[in-house]
């Protein structure tokens, strides 16, 4: 997400993975390389030179990274906001507050303890301080408050539920 106070774009790790196909310079370790780094949030400024670009805030990974891929920047707490799952504490927001680098978690009660926005895109409404976001794995639109970190169910979504094709594990959705 971008900043506008700072001038960077956030990248707030998620499922971070390494690959076989590996660019120079990268190991295919889960661990940081020197030019490839997947554990701690960084910053990239555009107007930077290219050798300065991407700065380590170390800030780390957060409590709930797995499984996660979409953040928002809230510029009126200075936060970043990370949905997810955690299969022990259900569905968490993850927050990271941009002046300290400190993350915290905020468990979402029930009924709402079960929404899976884990690798869906998040969609803020900035002026009305709302994130609207899809569970693939039930269909639903929900929204959550920027705010109170409330959720609302606004419905399914057409097509229904993604599902799993059994021979290729692919995600796939009936025909609308």
């Amino acid at each position: 997400p971008w900043d506008a106070s700072r001038k960077v774009f956030w990248m707030v790790p998620g499922q971070m993975m390494a690959s076989n196909d590996t660019a120079p310079g990268e190991t295919i370790t889960q661990g940081d390389d020197p030019n490839f780094i997947q554990s701690d949030v960084m910053q990239f400024d555009p107007a930077a030179p290219q050798s300065a670009r991407w700065k380590k805030t170390g800030a780390g990974l957060g409590p709930d990274p797995a499984e996660t891929w979409m953040s928002v920047y809230d510029p009126v707490k200075d936060l970043l906001v990370r949905s997810g799952f955690n299969g022990g504490s259900g569905t968490v927001l993850n927050v990271l507050d941009c002046k300290t680098l400190t993350w915290r978690r905020v468990g979402i009660p029930a009924p709402f303890d079960n929404v899976r926005i884990n690798k869906e895109y998040v969609a803020p409404d900035l002026v009305a301080r709302k994130v609207y976001a899809i569970d693939g794995a039930h269909g639903r639109l929900y929204r959550f408050s920027l705010d109170t970190y409330a959720f609302e169910d606004l419905g399914a979504i057409p097509g229904g539920k993604a599902g799993v094709d059994v021979v290729s594990g692919a995600e796939t959705r009936p025909e609308v």
